[in-house]
């Protein structure tokens, strides 16, 4: 390690971990603010059927976008940090059952991020599902006054 490497070695590690958190919230971005901005942004779109093609259409392009960036992100923070570039492997699908066993290459830090924030926020939204959402529907089963209604 050469001199200069030594003192830049905090602002790096610094650097990596600003990174590491900016991929954690990007992430979760990806599978919760995304889609929540785009039903923001269409709320006053008249008919409903345009409504839902622009949130359809725009959300997962808008999804493919910010996954993208944060590949490039993740891509600069391996760099940084030393982390020798993956080489491309052929699925396991594409190779031969009596091919020789290779080792399985490393999840990077964006692919683990990516999983657990999709994992968190299907968690989330089932959570949310069953407990708030029918009871903020004042039109549903649970209104006020239909306790009778049979």
């Amino acid at each position: 390690m050469s001199r200069e490497d030594v003192a830049n070695a905090p602002s790096r590690r610094l650097t990596s971990a600003v990174m590491a958190v900016a991929l954690g919230v990007g992430s979760l971005a990806v599978w919760t603010l995304v889609p929540a901005a785009w039903l923001y942004l269409t709320r006053d779109v008249s008919p409903g059927g345009v409504r839902f093609l622009a949130v359809v259409l725009g959300c997962p392009l808008t999804m493919v976008a910010l996954v993208l960036l944060l590949y490039r992100v993740d891509s600069y923070r391996q760099r940084l940090r030393g982390t020798p570039e993956r080489i491309a492997s052929h699925s396991g699908w594409l190779r031969s059952v009596s091919d020789a066993p290779r080792s399985r290459a490393k999840s990077s830090l964006l692919e683990v991020m990516l999983v657990v924030s999709a994992l968190i926020a299907v968690v989330v939204l089932v959570v949310w599902w069953g407990l708030v959402a029918d009871s903020l529907n004042p039109s549903g089963p649970t209104a006020p006054g239909t306790e009778h209604d049979l």
